[in-house]
Parts: structure tokens; C-alpha cells; sequence
């Protein structure tokens, strides 16, 4: 339980102690199903999950008034890069 403290440390005594372990946790166990999923679009999926605990923990753990604005890039970002794989995906399933 140390490293997770550690993870979570912001300066600050921390408040919600079971939610930040808990998308802690929901992100290793996503990035897990990620690694572990036999089909591709399984793998898209728990990729896009991804984001969810952590753009929770940019908006709840972040500190700077720039967190709204890193959080809307970090999804932008990575939804457009993603896309292409998405596109192929989709096209490889109708063949």
C-alpha cells in the first residue's frame, strides 16, 4: 500500500483516500485487460477507457489553474490519434 501513497502524494493531506486507490486501481486493472485482450477491438476499447480514471485524476489530483485546459488536450489528443486505428479496425471487420 506504500507505492500507492506514494503515487497519490499532492503536498496536501489527502480526503478521499478510497476514491484516488480506487481509479488507481481501475486503471491497473484496465491497462491489464488492455495488454491481455486477444482482439483488436477489445484492445481500442479499454484504450479509450483509459482515459476516464485518468482524466479524473488530472482534474482531482491537479493543482495548476491549467488543468481544464490540459485535460480537454490530453482527450483531444488522444481520441484524434487514435482515430486512424479506429477507422481500420472497422474496416477490417467487414471484410
Amino acid at each position: 500500500m506504500r507505492g500507492i501513497s506514494f503515487v497519490l502524494y499532492t503536498g496536501q493531506a489527502p480526503t478521499h483516500k478510497f476514491l484516488d486507490s480506487f481509479l488507481l486501481v481501475m486503471l491497473y486493472v484496465m491497462t491489464t485487460v488492455f495488454f491481455l485482450s486477444s482482439e483488436m477491438i477489445w484492445l481500442f476499447v479499454f484504450f479509450e477507457l483509459r482515459l476516464i480514471p485518468i482524466s479524473w485524476m488530472v482534474l482531482k489530483l491537479g493543482s495548476n489553474p491549467e488543468r481544464l485546459s490540459a485535460l480537454y488536450y490530453l482527450v483531444l489528443y488522444t481520441t484524434l490519434a487514435s482515430f486512424p486505428l479506429l477507422v481500420s479496425l472497422v474496416c477490417l471487420e467487414q471484410e
